[in-house]
């Protein structure tokens, strides 16, 4: 009797185990098909969108419903001049202090205005614009934009304003580089050796360079050459040292120019590259 039950339960379980399905839900499912995939350094929500190097702007638009804060410093002495004396020009006066807003729209929309002192030129700066990505290289080879936007030049009796319009195309290689380019054309430029007699307008082209070292750091460098229009010697470069946190940047800058939104930016410069300057940038995105 003994042996019969042993056999009936034997030939119970060995039926219950042929009639439950293949992986059972308490069982992780291995699959080799799927493939974990990494944090996209360039990509990932948790990092600062790519909207710009810089100064200069790239063809990627803020985040929809997010406010993007910018903070930029820069001296106005040549770091090189005085060394610790003055801290590289940080104490030596003259410091061009640009604020910024961009509210991105909706997806590949965004708006911005922008505000930079007046030093020598003794006129400040006020800036608004829209920029349209109409490209993107999710579905296209590359990302492309137009920015539209007017300058309004701020002294007592004495105002001025400008319109400009800007090309953008960039393009990410590699999760680790993004290239970028632009044309850009101001009818009103500006920087502190520009004379009265001068042209008005400016036209230049722009290339642009992001380098992601590590998931938080980067390296980016830029220029700007002016091709018609008024436009000083010597191109604009700047060199920055980049630090990536949650929605956050600081750049360490080293740039020939000081004049950063884009009715200076367009003109060139007269600093040579052994007259660069130091100053920092600062980025939030706020989500609202």
């Amino acid at each position: 009797m003994k042996k019969l039950q042993c056999s009936f339960l034997v030939m119970l379980m060995a039926n219950v185990a042929l009639a439950a399905p293949e992986g059972d839900k308490n069982e992780p499912v291995q699959n080799a098909d799927v493939e974990v995939q990494q944090d996209s350094v360039f990509f990932s929500s948790n990092l600062p969108q790519v909207e710009r190097t810089i100064n200069l702007s790239t063809a990627r638009t803020t985040r929809p419903g997010a406010l993007l804060m910018i903070i930029d410093h820069r001296t106005n002495k040549p770091m090189l001049d005085s060394g610790l004396q003055d801290y590289f020009g940080l104490d030596s006066g003259g410091l061009k202090i640009g604020l910024g807003l961009r509210y991105g729209i909706i997806d590949g929309l965004d708006a911005g205005f922008y505000r930079l002192n007046g030093t020598a030129e003794t006129f400040d700066t006020y800036q608004v614009d829209a920029r349209w990505q109409f490209l993107n290289q999710d579905s296209v080879w590359i990302n492309m934009a137009v920015r539209l936007g007017a300058s309004w030049f701020v002294q007592p009796g004495q105002d001025a304003a400008g319109m400009f319009g800007q090309l953008l195309i960039d393009r990410v290689i590699f999760d680790r580089l993004c290239l970028s380019a632009g044309l850009l054309f101001h009818s009103e430029s500006s920087n502190d050796v520009k004379a009265i007699t001068d042209d008005s307008w400016s036209t230049a082209v722009s290339v642009g360079a992001e380098v992601r070292i590590l998931s938080w750091m980067a390296l980016d460098l830029e220029t700007s050459i002016n091709i018609a229009g008024y436009g000083s010697k010597y191109p604009v470069f700047s060199l920055g040292l980049k630090i990536l946190t949650y929605r956050h940047t600081f750049s360490l800058v080293f740039s020939n120019n000081q004049y950063i939104d884009e009715d200076g930016m367009v003109t060139n410069t007269w600093r040579e590259f052994g007259d660069m300057i130091v100053g920092f940038q600062i980025t939030r995105e706020f989500n609202l």
